[in-house]
């Protein structure tokens, strides 16, 4: 498949079918460029690159998917650098949003967490509390809804207002990275066992 020139129909086809190293040769071909490009036009550190370019690649997949993109009007590139680009400015419209106000559901947050820190907890228990916090919103109002009350992926985005329980499962994936390399760089394996 690599080096094969598929036009836009036939792009669309294999991604509606499925076929994993289509899926697999668009990202990788766009990536370093969209990188280049992102982080250049709107200052994005790698991270937000990544995180940027992985959403629009999904974004893109999940239109095809469902019908709602049955033909491109541009090219590929095009199409999946305007998701980039709409994708880091919500995030940062919704990043400014969430710094500037405090809401209900982040109140009840913060309750159920200080209730936690009131029982007896391990070490390692309170170390996870503390990164946790660290970390602020949305990954923190992820995290607790996941695992304290258990909610699933749908009931989630629809609380933190994600377009789908897809996004709320990457940016879970993104937060738990995010949580280990906070931890690695804070504490040492003794502190954590």
């Amino acid at each position: 498949m690599r080096g094969k020139k598929y036009t836009l129909e036939e792009w669309l086809e294999l991604i509606k079918s499925g076929n994993e190293q289509a899926i697999t040769q668009l990202y990788e071909k766009y990536r370093k460029e969209f990188f280049l490009w992102i982080k250049n036009k709107y200052q994005c550190t790698d991270e937000e690159a990544l995180d940027a370019y992985q959403e629009s690649v999904l974004v893109m997949y999940n239109n095809i998917k469902k019908g709602k993109l049955q033909k491109f009007t541009s090219s590929i590139k095009t199409y999946l650098f305007a998701i980039g680009r709409n994708v880091v400015l919500y995030n940062r419209r919704k990043f400014q949003r969430e710094r500037n106000s405090i809401t209900d559901r982040e109140n009840d947050i913060v309750d159920q967490e200080s209730v936690q820190v009131n029982l007896q907890v391990s070490e390692r228990q309170k170390i996870l509390i503390e990164v946790i916090d660290d970390m602020g919103n949305p990954c923190k109002s992820l995290i607790m809804f996941y695992y304290t009350e258990n909610l699933q992926f749908k009931e989630i985005a629809k609380r933190l207002n994600y377009k789908s329980e897809t996004v709320a499962r990457m940016q879970k994936m993104r937060c738990l990275k995010k949580m280990r390399k906070i931890m690695k760089e804070a504490y040492s394996k003794e502190d954590l066992y």
